[in-house]
């Protein structure tokens, strides 16, 4: 008898483990399935998606991208002369100024992106770009990052291209563009100045702001700065 329920306590423990077995393998073999079907299934939706999407796309003809580079016409604007007379006074005393700075500090190449900046700073003094952020931020930015390229890299044609995308890119993320300050990226590079040429830039931007600053708010119908960050 003992025997017997021995026997029997084996089989049904055996039975027992094969049913279990069993359901572990059924289920890991729906689980597979149902896994391989939900990703086949996802995959075919998001091929389905992008497809869609492509196909949605307006497609360009040659005429009509010819035709973008038409532009459209532009509206005649008044000119005031005697506003474009302010501003080219304000300029020229501006870069006389810059100008005796910028040749006494052996650095007189600084003249050119400077001048711009006196162009855009006098000629459009409400305007983001002619603010003390862009004109004083862009110039120490874009000069600091060439100087630091040059300084690693050296000077070719590749180098100067890479300076301008970084120079555009890091003005662009900090908020600071303004179009001379690529130009004294590039001046840096190509005259190989050196360090010396940032305290000319430095030197010059603050100049410019405060001259600007002076200048532009003797007149009641200008102000400078609008903001100054």
């Amino acid at each position: 008898m003992t025997k017997y329920r021995k026997s029997r306590y084996i089989f049904k423990h055996s039975l027992l483990s094969c049913k279990i077995t069993f359901m572990a393998e059924t289920l890991s073999i729906f689980l597979s399935n149902y896994s391989g079907s939900l990703r086949e299934t996802y995959i075919m939706g998001f091929e389905k998606n992008l497809e869609k999407s492509w196909n949605n796309q307006p497609n360009i003809s040659l005429k009509a991208y010819l035709k973008k580079m038409k532009g459209e016409a532009r509206d005649k604007d008044r000119i005031d002369y005697i506003d474009s007379f302010v501003s080219a006074i304000g300029g020229l005393i501006a870069i006389i100024i810059i100008s005796f700075v910028a040749v006494y500090l052996g650095y007189p190449m600084a003249l050119a992106p400077l001048g711009a900046s006196c162009v855009i700073v006098f000629g459009s003094h409400k305007g983001i770009l002619s603010q003390p952020r862009n004109v004083i931020g862009g110039h120490l930015i874009s000069t600091i990052s060439a100087l630091i390229i040059w300084s690693i890299l050296g000077k070719s044609l590749f180098i100067i291209g890479l300076v301008l995308a970084i120079v555009l890119l890091i003005m662009t993320l900090t908020k600071t563009v303004h179009p001379p300050a690529a130009a004294s990226a590039l001046v840096a590079v190509n005259s190989q100045a050196g360090w010396g040429f940032l305290i000319s830039i430095a030197i010059g931007t603050i100049l410019l702001v405060f001259i600007s600053m002076i200048y532009n708010n003797l007149f009641q119908t200008r102000q400078y700065p609008k903001h100054w960050l």
